[in-house]
C-alpha cells in the first residue's frame, strides 16, 4: 500500500467484511460471505473459502478501504 508492504490480521478481514466498502454503488469484496470470514461457520477442508479471503478482489478492498 502506497509502496509500503503491509500485513493482515484476521480482524482486518472481519472488519472489511462487516464495512463492505461499496464504490459509486458496486461492492468491492461481493463474494466475501460469513462462510469466508467469521471463524466458527468456516466450513473445514474447503480450499475454495480460503482462496477467495486471499483473492487480489480482496486485497483491493483493503485498498479502498483507507
Amino acid at each position: 500500500m502506497k509502496g509500503k508492504e503491509c500485513t493482515a490480521k484476521w480482524s482486518h478481514i472481519i472488519d472489511l467484511y462487516n464495512r463492505c466498502p461499496d464504490y459509486r454503488g458496486v461492492k468491492l469484496v461481493p463474494k466475501l460471505t460469513a462462510y469466508h470470514v467469521l471463524p466458527n461457520l468456516i466450513p473445514k477442508i474447503r480450499v475454495k473459502h480460503c482462496t477467495q479471503v486471499f483473492s487480489q478482489s480482496v486485497g483491493v478492498g483493503f485498498a479502498c478501504m483507507n
